[in-house]
């Protein structure tokens, strides 16, 4: 289709999802990238030990302590630091793994003659906690390690001739925002009884604030709802006795 005038592609990757199904050679590669993240350090994670429920720090896999079904790449459980860099260096991996497969698609682009015609977009559906609230590779909060994901936008001959200070923008968004930017870029109407709201204004380097606040919604385990508004969150929880809120 890349030689089409006009077409689109949307591909979902699922592989930064847990259980991080990478071989030992991209594992390795993670491992010798760069140190984990210091937080949670050895107490934190002493202190996850006590708490119960899937994807907590004794019950990884389930809510029922089931075993890693890879456990060259995630361990068992979250005793220790050993284990969790053992976490962390597989959802590194597995990054690494969607990122090339990435730039094999970014390289076909430029193959066929299209990368200064082809709009790209990347963005998640959601964040990953890795201790926050005694969460380690889910997204069962509503908190910001789930609800703040990646949003990069590039647009041929707008994006790009962008200043370094444009480039980036801290606004509110959410992704039912997509439609009606996408829209807006090309030059046609949203379509009636859509939600969203451009924020095409972003990419073209225009003032704009972005939403005053978000309501937001997440969590397989907790039913949680929450409301963001500037720097503060508040959070609401069905059931908030499994886990240490």
């Amino acid at each position: 289709r890349g030689k089409d005038d006009k077409w689109f592609l949307m591909l979902n990757f699922w592989d930064t999802h847990r259980d991080y199904q990478i071989d030992r050679a991209t594992l390795d590669h993670a491992a010798a990238s760069g140190p984990s993240p210091e937080w949670p350090d050895a107490q934190v994670i002493e202190d996850h030990q006590s708490l119960y429920g899937a994807a907590t720090a004794q019950d990884l896999h389930s809510a029922y302590g089931d075993r890693s079904p890879n456990p060259e790449v995630t361990p068992h459980a979250i005793s220790n630091r050993i284990d969790f860099e053992q976490l962390i260096n597989g959802y590194d991996g597995a990054i690494s793994y969607m990122d090339y497969h990435v730039g094999r698609i970014l390289a076909k682009l430029k193959e066929l003659g299209i990368e200064d015609d082809t709009a790209v977009i990347f963005t998640a559906d959601h964040g990953e906690a890795f201790g926050e609230h005694g969460i380690y590779g889910e997204h069962a909060f509503a908190h910001p390690a789930t609800t703040r994901v990646p949003l990069i936008v590039h647009w041929p001959g707008v994006t790009d001739k962008l200043t370094p200070e444009k480039q980036a923008h801290d606004g509110l968004f959410y992704h039912l925002d997509f439609g009606p930017t996408i829209c807006d870029m090309l030059g046609i109407p949203t379509p009636e009884g859509w939600h969203g709201k451009s924020f095409a204004p972003v990419l073209r380097g225009e003032p704009f604030e972005g939403r005053d606040s978000l309501v937001l919604t997440q969590g397989v385990h907790t039913f949680q709802r929450a409301v963001r508004q500037g720097d503060l969150l508040y959070i609401r929880t069905l059931h908030p006795g499994t886990y240490k809120i």
